[in-house]
Order: C-alpha cells, then structure tokens, then sequence
C-alpha cells in the first residue's frame, strides 16, 4: 500500500502500453489541464469583474510557470519529454493569430493577457514569456536552471507589484 499520489494513471506508464511515449502524453495532457483550469478561470472572473486585468495577468504568469510540476513526469529516457512545451507551443502561435491577424480587442485573451486591451500587446511580453517557456522546456528540461529561471519570471514577475 503506498500513499503516493502521481496524476498520471500506472496504466499509462505500463510498458507494454508504450511505455515512455504513454507516460509523456499522459504528463502532458496533466499541463493542459492545469492551463485550462487557470487561463479560463481567470478570463472568467475579469468578464464578470471580480478580477482586475492587471491581477489576472500576474496569476496567469504565476500559473504559466507552474507547468514545471509536470516535468518529474516525464520519462526523459523517451523523446516524448519534448511534449512537455505542447500548451507553451500552442500559445506561441495563439498569441501571433491574436496579436497579429485577428486583433479583436473584445477577445477573452486580450483582456486578460495585455495591459491596455490593445491585442498587439499579446506579441510583447506575453509572446516573449511562451517562447522562452518553449526554450527552456527544450534545452533545460528537469534540470536545476530551468526551474531557477522560470522561477524567476514566473513567480519573480508575477508577485513583483505585490512586493
């Protein structure tokens, strides 16, 4: 009898299920429950206005670094690891299609993501944390510096105005 807690089912870290491919997308599938528990959330409580613009930009900051805590659940042993940018990897071209093509200023995601409601904004600082996500997901993945640095904006830039 064990009192661990892992969220990814021992069914699909079996080895004769695929093993470390199994595993990784169950890792995966894990991140983007947790974004869309926190993006929409907070695109929620803004439209309802029981939550500043401002102040759902840095939970969702806060919460975009969080996605660290999938990576001990990913087999690095398989290439299947690199799933673990996939929710960084689709906001780098949502934030383009957003910020760049459609440019609605009534979108969900401009209103919460940008500070004036100008959806340029999202291919700043919004674009600029996604794409570093992916950098550091891919080149220091589950290593002691890319939880540092996404520690650091993250969490540093996060609750930096609440300091």
């Amino acid at each position: 009898f064990s009192w661990t807690f892992s969220p990814i089912p021992a069914l699909l870290a079996d080895s004769q299920m695929g093993g470390g491919l199994w595993q990784n997308v169950g890792a995966a599938l894990v991140s983007v429950a947790m974004v869309l528990i926190a993006v929409p959330g907070c695109n929620y409580l803004v439209k309802k206005k029981k939550l500043s613009r401002d102040m759902s930009r840095k939970i969702v900051h806060i919460s975009g670094s969080c996605w660290l805590v999938t990576w001990p659940y990913f087999d690095k042993s398989h290439w299947g690891w690199k799933l673990n940018i996939i929710v960084p990897a689709c906001y780098v071209v949502m934030l383009i299609v957003k910020g760049l093509i459609i440019q609605d200023r009534r979108d969900i995601d401009v209103r919460t993501m940008s500070r004036s409601g100008d959806p340029i904004e999202l291919v700043k600082g919004p674009l600029m944390f996604t794409l570093l996500m992916c950098v550091v997901g891919l080149t220091m993945f589950d290593r002691d510096e890319g939880y540092i640095i996404m520690a650091a904006v993250g969490w540093g830039d996060g609750i930096a105005p609440w300091v």
